[in-house]
Order: C-alpha cells, then sequence, then structure tokens
C-alpha cells in the first residue's frame, strides 16, 4: 500500500490524550500534512492546530468503522495509531471492513493472544528472561495457590475483560498481608463467576520511583526491529501502581539486550513497550507486561532522537526508514504536570521527586506543550490552575 500506488494518506490518531498529542506533534514535526483525531471525550489534543478532521467517536466497534469510513471518502490510505489496546481490539472487530483502506499497525489476533498475561509468562520462560514468580487464578479452588507466594503480592486480570456497563476492567489487587486475602478472594471470586482469569505475582522488592524502566520498538510487518529506545519511569499517579507522571532517557545495565530479546521472538509488527521493574537486592531487571501502541510517555523517545511514529509512517507509505540511534548524552526529562501537581498534594514528601521531575534533567519538556502550537498546553494549564485553586481551597477549609 505504497503512497505513490494509492494517492494521499492521513494519519489517524485514536485518543486525545498526552500519548496522542505526542503522536500528534512527531508527525507534524516530519511533515506529515494530514492527521486526523478521533476523540473519546474532550481531550487537550482536539485544541491543536496540527490536527486537519476532528470526529467525536464513542467506544464501540461500530462508531470506529463509521468514523474511519468517512475518512476514506477523503483519503485513500489511513494510518491508524491507536493509544489504547482496547483501541485495537476495536479495529480487529472490524479489521475485515477496514483492511483494503487501513495500515492497521499490528497483528491483532497475535497481539490478542499475547495480551494474555500468562502467555507473556510463558514467553519470558522460553527467552530464559526473569519475571517475578506468580501464579493463575482461574476459578475459587484455585485462590489458595496465593499462599504460595511471598508478600506483598499484586494480582492483575490476565487480560482485559469488558462487561455491560464496564467496558475496560482491568483493576488490580494488592495483598500486603495474609489476613488481606480472604478480603481479596471474596472480590476475586465475584469476577471469576463473570469469567474473569487472573495473574497473581510476587511484588519485586523496592519502593519509591524510578524502579520501572522500558524497552519500546518499532518492528515492520516482516518481523524487523527498525527502531529502539530506552527509558526510565520517575514516577506515577496516583501511586506506584498507577499511570505515567514523569519519565526519562535514563536506561539500565541489560535492558536493551533483554527488551530486544523478547520483542524478536514475540514476531509481532507495530510499535510494542516491554515494561521491566529493577530489583535492587540482586540487581537485576525482571520482565512486568508488554504494551502493543504508542505508550503515554511514548515522548521521550521522540525528544532522545527515536522515533516509532513516523517509523510506522514510513513503513505504510513506502518510504525509507531513518537511520536513528538514542541519544543519551543529554538526559530528558518529560512531565505530565497535571498529574505531578496532584502527587503534590496527594503524597506525603512528593516535593522532593517534584522538583527532581521537572528541574532534575538536562531537558524539560512538558505534555501537550508545543510553542507552535500553544492551545492544548494552555488548555491543560488552565485545568492545572483550577486543580490547585480547589486543593489550596479545601485544605483550607479543613
Amino acid at each position: 500500500m505504497a503512497m505513490s500506488e494509492l494517492g494521499k494518506s492521513c494519519a489517524v490518531v485514536i485518543g486525545g490524550s498526552v500519548n496522542g498529542y505526542s503522536i500528534i506533534q512527531e508527525l507534524h514535526r516530519f511533515g506529515v500534512a494530514d492527521i486526523a483525531l478521533l476523540e473519546i471525550g474532550l481531550q487537550p489534543a482536539r485544541r491543536s492546530r496540527f490536527i486537519t478532521d476532528c470526529f467525536d467517536i464513542e467506544l464501540t466497534a461500530e462508531s470506529l468503522a463509521y468514523a474511519l469510513k468517512s475518512l476514506h471518502r477523503k483519503y485513500a490510505l489511513l494510518v491508524l495509531y491507536p493509544t489504547d489496546e482496547y483501541h485495537l481490539e476495536l479495529c480487529g472487530e472490524i479489521e475485515d471492513k477496514i483492511r483494503d483502506f487501513c495500515f492497521i499497525p499490528s497483528d491483532l489476533k497475535r497481539m490478542m493472544e499475547l495480551q494474555d498475561k500468562s502467555v507473556q509468562v510463558r514467553l519470558c520462560a522460553e527467552q530464559e528472561v526473569p519475571c517475578p514468580p506468580g501464579v493463575v487464578l482461574d476459578g475459587a479452588a484455585s485462590l489458595c495457590r496465593l499462599r504460595q507466594l511471598e508478600l506483598p503480592i499484586i494480582v492483575k486480570p490476565i487480560k482485559r475483560y469488558r462487561f455491560a456497563g464496564l467496558p475496560d476492567f482491568r483493576k488490580n489487587y494488592i495483598v500486603r498481608t495474609y489476613e488481606d486475602i480472604p478480603t481479596v478472594s471474596r472480590e476475586l471470586e465475584r469476577w471469576m463467576a463473570e469469567g474473569c482469569r487472573f495473574l497473581a505475582s510476587e511484588i519485586i522488592p523496592g519502593d519509591g520511583p524510578g524502579l520501572l524502566y522500558a524497552y519500546n520498538a518499532y518492528c515492520t510487518k516482516n518481523g524487523k526491529i527498525t527502531h529502539e529506545w530506552c527509558g526510565r519511569k520517575l514516577s506515577q499517579y496516583p501511586d506506584e501502581f498507577g499511570v505515567f507522571s514523569s519519565a526519562s532517557n535514563e536506561t539500565a545495565n541489560d535492558l536493551c539486550r533483554q527488551g530486544r530479546k523478547l520483542v524478536s521472538a514475540m514476531q509481532l509488527p507495530g510499535i510494542i513497550q516491554a515494561e521491566f521493574k529493577y530489583n535492587a537486592h540482586d540487581g537485576k531487571l525482571y520482565f512486568i507486561e508488554f504494551s502493543f501502541r504508542s505508550d503515554m510517555w511514548s515522548r521521550v523517545g521522540t525528544l532522545s532522537g527515536v522515533h516509532l511514529q513516523y517509523a510506522q509512517w514510513c513503513e505504510a507509505n513506502g518510504l525509507p526508514f531513518l537511520d536513528e540511534k538514542q541519544d543519551v548524552s543529554r538526559i530528558v526529562h518529560f512531565c505530565n504536570l497535571s498529574f505531578e501537581i496532584e502527587n503534590l498534594f496527594r503524597r506525603e514528601k512528593y516535593w522532593k521527586i517534584f522538583r527532581h521531575n521537572v528541574f532534575g534533567g538536562d531537558r524539560f519538556a512538558a505534555a501537550f506543550c508545543s510553542i507552535d502550537d500553544p492551545m492544548p498546553f494552555l488548555t491543560t494549564l488552565k485545568s492545572i490552575l483550577r486543580l490547585i485553586a480547589r486543593r489550596l481551597f479545601h485544605r483550607h477549609m479543613g
């Protein structure tokens, strides 16, 4: 589906949150003229002057198909950039209807198999990559396996589950003492009755920010890794098991080798992230999970010289790949200031972490911030100021 054969192409970003806008920024920088945003809710990216089309959609296969077919009337080829695995699942439901005019950045059937965390654990065992000890919980009788693990334990759904009224069930449970097991077990039994399975894993030792690392790669349709970068999460929101708040381009020993080993073995095309946690006790990196699209802190790669999103655009349009290697000579800190401010108010003794995240690198970049596209950041700044005012008011009243 080369651009010269089909005519005009359009990049289609699904979701206008932090990762969505980061994709838009990167593609615009490389001269991609036509960028459409399929928006779910009122996110800052919809205010960007870099986008040429914007559709409000619902999180349903029918709504997504309608928007893509509408864009196809204007563009011959649509290059899709999902910002959530759920978006990829929706693409899978309508793949037969859109494959003739869409470049879909993954083998969706294979991706669905690999979303199963028990499959990921087996892959680690095959490739001799360390991962935390864990057990599969697939019924009430299996809950006794929790006592086989050392505390603390994290229990996650083995994959994304969708129910009526709850389109994306992915709640995690933390077991800190054996006294927590009866309460957690009752919750798990409720979801097991709905058909859910869980993976219970020992939590890798080490508290505080900065122990989570990620290997990120772009793989072509024939399975070749063309671009890769490594990074470190500096903090998360609302706690250590939350989502990205700040990140950097710092790496760890063996991160690139282990990540490349797993991603190569998967033979899955598209953008892939393998997340690891550093164990300060034994000095090893332990695999945590995969992500199969541009993550919320994907801009760290862009800011350190590796452009996974543009690599996808090049493959879709038959353009030559850029020859890129990550720059780690200058430390980049990329922050979602909304989450950082929330952490300041919600978490004790966070000021030191906040100060390091914002001022501790050689270069600082804020989410949604672009000098030649100010409206997304101004929209975010307005929300941040409201948040600060609300928190200070509640603190004063308290």
